[in-house]
């Protein structure tokens, strides 16, 4: 993802930030971040009460939505659910298990 957005930032003619919410491992990501060279472009703002998500979803124009196989086992994306109610464009990893069934 991170490298996807260094791709994309320097092919766009207007500035682009990436915006990261919620808790994740920050130590690992700034890491990247610096090695790709994209560190004055990423914001983090940890953790937000869940009442005060519109307002930062209002500030992007490109949701991610990183989930795997393993977060989809047990539970329900809802957060791609929350960015196509905000009809928001929304960027996902291909499902091997959505491809498989859908070639039945």
């Amino acid at each position: 993802m991170l490298e996807a957005f260094k791709i994309a930032k320097s092919n766009c003619e207007v500035p682009v930030k990436m915006l990261m919410i919620g808790k994740m491992d920050e130590e690992y990501l700034w890491k990247e971040i610096k090695r790709i060279g994209i560190i004055d472009s990423v914001v983090f703002t940890g953790l937000i009460d869940h009442d005060n998500l519109p307002e930062y979803m209002n500030l992007i124009d490109i949701a991610v939505a990183p989930y795997f196989e393993r977060h989809l086992k047990y539970g329900s994306p809802v957060k791609l659910f929350e960015y196509l109610a905000m009809e928001k464009p929304t960027i996902i990893p291909v499902s091997r298990t959505a491809c498989k069934n859908t070639q039945k």
